[in-house]
Formats: C-alpha cells, sequence, structure tokens
C-alpha cells in the first residue's frame, strides 16, 4: 500500500490533469466549433452590452475566427445605440486579443486591423455626443464606482484604412443677424458648407477622411478617466472644414468625446511641410473651436482658406497660429516670420487677420515688400488698386492697430512704384492715416508727409487729363477723399515739367468729381505759377512769364465764380 502522503498527492495529480483535460476541451469547443465560437461571441456581445448600460449595442455579423492565440477575425462589426442606428462601423477587424487580460476585466488587444471604419457622432440640440452617451451615459456628479469591463482599453499596434468620421452637431447665424440679414448669411453658410435643415434648427456635417493610418501605444480608456491617446506613426487623410488635406503626418493624439489635442512635429499637406501642435475642441454650443500652431515651409495653395485673396501660386516660410475667440463664430488667423516669393514678389513681416461674422479686420501689420508686383498687390487689397497700375513696388507698410477693411489705420506707409507701362518712370509715397479698401477705396485723415510723382504714369493711367509732364512733388493732408470727391488741406506741391519750368501751389482744395458737372472749392496760393510750362500743356497760350499770387473758385466747374490776385513779370492783375 502507498503512504497516505503520495495517494494524497497522486489524488491531486489526477484532479489537476482531469481539470486541464476539461479546460483544454472547454476552449477547443469554444474556439475551434462554430457552435462554440458563436457561444463565445454572444458571452462577449453580453459582457459588452453590459457596460454599455444599455445605452448601446455590439453587433458581430460575421466571426471568421477566435483562436485560443486570442486572435479575432470579423466581418462587419458595429456599435449601435439604443435606438439601432450605428454610430461605429467596420467592415473588416482582424486583431489580436489578450485573452488573460479579460480575467481583470481589461480589454488589451496586442495588435488589430481595421477596414472600411465609418464612425457617425451625432449631437443634438439639447445632451451630449451619440458616443459620449454610450460611454459614460448622461452627465452625473455622483462619484464613480470601482473600475468595469471596458473601462480598460489598450491597443498596442493599430493599422487602420478607408476610414471617415462625420460629425454631425447645431449650428445658427451669430446673434448680430436678424430677419431678412440673417436668411442671407445662413444662404452663403449653406453655399459654403453642409447645412442640414431640421424642424428643430440647423445642424452642421463636417467630415474627416482617414485614408490610412498606423499607431502604436493607443490607451483608449483606463479607469482614470484621463484622455485617449495614440502615437501616430503615419497618418494620410483629410478634414472637410476647415479644408485640408494631409499627405503625411506623424506623433501624439489625445482626445475625449468633445475634445482633440494633437503634436504633430512631422505635418506634410499637398504642396507644404511642418508641424501643428494645438486643440480642436466642440463641448460648447455654436462652431467648433481651436487653438493650433504651425511652423511651416509652405505653398500658398495650402493656405488659401485662411485668407481667400492669398494667390495660389508661390510658396514661403511662416509661423502661423488658428484660434477661435471668447465668440466661437470669430477666428484669429496670426503670421509671424512670414517670408513668401509669389508673382515674381517678395512679401516679409507679420500680420494678424481676424474674421467676425460682419467683417474682415487686420491689425499688428508690419510688412516689407522687396518688390511686390502690382497684381499682387491688386488682389491683396481686394481690387483696392486699379487694374490700369502695371508695375512693381517695394517699401513697408506698418499697420499696428489696423482695422476693419472699411476702415484700416495704417501708422506708416513708404512705397516706391516702378511703372512697367512708362519705362523710367519712378513715383513714391510715405503717409499714414486710414483707408477703405475693396470695390469703392477711400481714405479719411490721411497725412502725406511725402510724394513724388511722375506725371507720365498719371498720365497713362487717366487718358483724358491734360498733357502733362515731368515730376509732382509735395506734401498734404486729405480729409477725405472716394471715388466721388475729395477734400485736400495744407497742400503743398511743386511742379517741375520736362522742360525744367517750376511752378508752387499751396492752400485747400474741395472737388467733387463724380457729379455730372464736377464741383470745385479753392483757396489756392502759387509761388510760382510757370506760364510756360502752361503752353507746353496748351499750345494756344504762347506765354512765358510767371505768375505769383492767389486764386479763389467756387461752383461748377461750368459756372466757375472765381477771384484772383496775381503778379507777374510784367506787372500784377486783379480779378
Amino acid at each position: 500500500l502507498m503512504p497516505s502522503r503520495q495517494r494524497r498527492y497522486w489524488w491531486a495529480a489526477a484532479l489537476v490533469g482531469t481539470l486541464v483535460a476539461g479546460i483544454s476541451v472547454t476552449l477547443f469547443w469554444a474556439t475551434g466549433t462554430l457552435g462554440g465560437r458563436r457561444w463565445l461571441l454572444a458571452k462577449l456581445v453580453t459582457t459588452i452590452d453590459g457596460a454599455f448600460g444599455g445605452r448601446g449595442h455590439l453587433r458581430v455579423r460575421v466571426l471568421h475566427d477566435i483562436g485560443l492565440s486570442g486572435r479575432i477575425l470579423a466581418d462587419d462589426v458595429s456599435i449601435v445605440d439604443s435606438t439601432g442606428n450605428p454610430v461605429i462601423r467596420i467592415a473588416h477587424v482582424d486583431g489580436v486579443l489578450n485573452m488573460a487580460a479579460l480575467i481583470g476585466k481589461r480589454v488589451h488587444l496586442r495588435s488589430l486591423r481595421a477596414d472600411g471604419v465609418k464612425v457617425d457622432l451625432q449631437k443634438g440640440f439639447k445632451g451630449p455626443w451619440n458616443f459620449a452617451y454610450i460611454l459614460s451615459g448622461p452627465p452625473s456628479d455622483e462619484p464613480r464606482g470601482k473600475p468595469g469591463f471596458g473601462d480598460d482599453i489598450r491597443i498596442d499596434t493599430l493599422r487602420l484604412s478607408d476610414g471617415t468620421i462625420t460629425t454631425i452637431g447645431p449650428w445658427a447665424p451669430n446673434a448680430t443677424f436678424t430677419g431678412a440679414e440673417r436668411d442671407s448669411v445662413t444662404a452663403v453658410r449653406d453655399s459654403l458648407h453642409d447645412l442640414i435643415r431640421t424642424p428643430g434648427g440647423l445642424l452642421e456635417r463636417r467630415q474627416i477622411t482617414i485614408g490610412y493610418l498606423r499607431a502604436h501605444d493607443g490607451i483608449i480608456m483606463e479607469p482614470s478617466r484621463k484622455p485617449s491617446s495614440m502615437v501616430v506613426d503615419t497618418l494620410r487623410g483629410a478634414v472637410s472644414d476647415p479644408p485640408v488635406r494631409i499627405t503625411a503626418a506623424s506623433g501624439r493624439l489625445w482626445w475625449t468625446p468633445d475634445s482633440l489635442r494633437l503634436d504633430l512635429p512631422h505635418l506634410s499637406l499637398p504642396v507644404s511641410q511642418g508641424s501643428a501642435a494645438g486643440r480642436v475642441w466642440w463641448h460648447e454650443p455654436g462652431a467648433v473651436r481651436y487653438d493650433v500652431n504651425i511652423k511651416a515651409q509652405a505653398g500658398l495653395a495650402d493656405l488659401n482658406w485662411i485668407w481667400p485673396v492669398l494667390p495660389l501660386e508661390g510658396k514661403g516660410t511662416a509661423s502661423i497660429r488658428m484660434r477661435t475667440l471668447e465668440t466661437a463664430d470669430d477666428a484669429e488667423y496670426s503670421l509671424t516670420d512670414l517670408a513668401v516669393t509669389s508673382r515674381q514678389s517678395r512679401v516679409n513681416g507679420r500680420l494678424n487677420v481676424i474674421v467676425r461674422p460682419r467683417d474682415i479686420i487686420m491689425e499688428r501689420v508690419d510688412m516689407t515688400f522687396a518688390p511686390i508686383s502690382s497684381d499682387l498687390l491688386r488682389r491683396l487689397s481686394y481690387e483696392a488698386l486699379p487694374a490700369a497700375v502695371n508695375g512693381m513696388l517695394t517699401g513697408r507698410l506698418v499697420a499696428e492697430t489696423g482695422g476693419p477693411l472699411t476702415s484700416f489705420l495704417i501708422d506708416r506707409l513708404d512705397a516706391r512704384f516702378a511703372d512697367a507701362t512708362v519705362v523710367g518712370a519712378i513715383s513714391s509715397l510715405n503717409a499714414t492715416g486710414r483707408v477703405t479698401m475693396g470695390a469703392a477705396p477711400a481714405g479719411r485723415d490721411v497725412v502725406v508727409q511725402s510724394m513724388s510723382i511722375d506725371l507720365r504714369s498719371a498720365r497713362a493711367l487717366a487718358p483724358t487729363m491734360p498733357n502733362l509732364d515731368g515730376l509732382l512733388t509735395g506734401t498734404g493732408r486729405v480729409i477725405a477723399a472716394d471715388l466721388q470727391r475729395a477734400d485736400v488741406k495744407n497742400l503743398a506741391l511743386r511742379w517741375t515739367d520736362g522742360a525744367g519750368n517750376v511752378s508752387g501751389v499751396t492752400g485747400d482744395a474741395q472737388i467733387a468729381y463724380g457729379l455730372k458737372v464736377p464741383t470745385a472749392n479753392l483757396a489756392l496760393a502759387f509761388n510760382p505759377l510757370s506760364l510756360a510750362a502752361l503752353s507746353r500743356v496748351d499750345t494756344t497760350l504762347a506765354l512765358n512769364s510767371v505768375l505769383a499770387g492767389r486764386v479763389e473758385a467756387i461752383g461748377p466747374i461750368d459756372s466757375l465764380r472765381w477771384q484772383a490776385s496775381l503778379s507777374a513779370d510784367s506787372g500784377s492783375l486783379v480779378a
């Protein structure tokens, strides 16, 4: 007979062997037969649905394999909300699950490949986003209980292809717009974006396309409820609004159900390279908010959506900060360390562009043009520069306060224009003041500190003007001027014609040239007025003397009332 100690040993060994054999048979049946896989899938679905608390359900239409190694191979996998609408759909899943981690209620995927991923995130006019609700339920101040199944989800390596994330959330025009103006803003928005009209109001659709993503160290959920994160090895995709196409990116992402933080040291757009870091969030009512910094060696075609007047041709370097302001409908784009070449032009400096529902504001502008072509300047000034101006401009524009395009304050404008139409014609201007840019250019309180105009260029711009030549220099203060009238004070001009005749005029002038019959209100002093110069303009005047004195005139030019007190070489005239 065996000693009792030996018998106990063999009884224990037999028991363990029986258990191992039973477990092996069970695992073989559960993973190696169709019925077993269906049983295991049902258990898995029940467990995950339990974690959702009835707010959502996991559906797996086709399970090809779930092996002892933890491999899961399935088609048509989805998470649906309580009404059966899919929130996440995956056409094909191939992953390796850490089976031991399930004992601790942890989901640990050693690898996951997901193809044909479609995510539909929706938010109504009240309540949270649909997927956030499925995961966490309604907002609650109650303390969380112990971590449960689904509170710890990790993915070691991830490959995703053909992915689309669609977001649909409330949108409404800014409260400053009412009535017909509100309808007009909505129509413009609808023409440029994707609006959905519902009985409860307007919804806006945005889309993120992920062509391919390879990543590692994915923390999808953790018990501490910190933001999810992932290290991105490579990413290709596109964002619909703002319209940005990413050809390659790598770095790290953090996200919650209503925000995204990114740090991408390597970012490539179709014709640009650089880096991006910042945050995008949408948990507040209204437009999506963002604050992103970009350092780029950029092609202008990739930045045209920021400032539509930027040309598509050209390239440059810049540091760009894009952010929404206190009101999400207001966005600021700060460009610093700007160095751009385009259309035979070189532009360096910095500027801020603030886009608001009613206007565009430019501020903190300090731009150097070395040079800038008239074509590019016309585009950047919203066509304020007349089409007949053709040449190259060098100089500097400083506008620290700036303002809207309808009232833009210039602190300093130094400009030198080389006319391409009239060879050798050079003009320059140094001025400060407030201007209006656009289809109806205007100026207010513009102080001309110095001016030099080659009148051959002026005649090329206005062919009907008198046949003047030579150089016009001077200073003055433009109280107001637009396409209809001009009011100039403290005028001090000097005209040296092509033959060297010199004339000077000082005083004030008000001219209305936008009327059928132009009017004038002039108070001018000539010192001197060269009649020889006038004889070159009008050859019927055979005069060579010099006049000096004052002239005042007022009224329509076809019935002008005037008086003068002039002296000439040969005597004086009072009229």
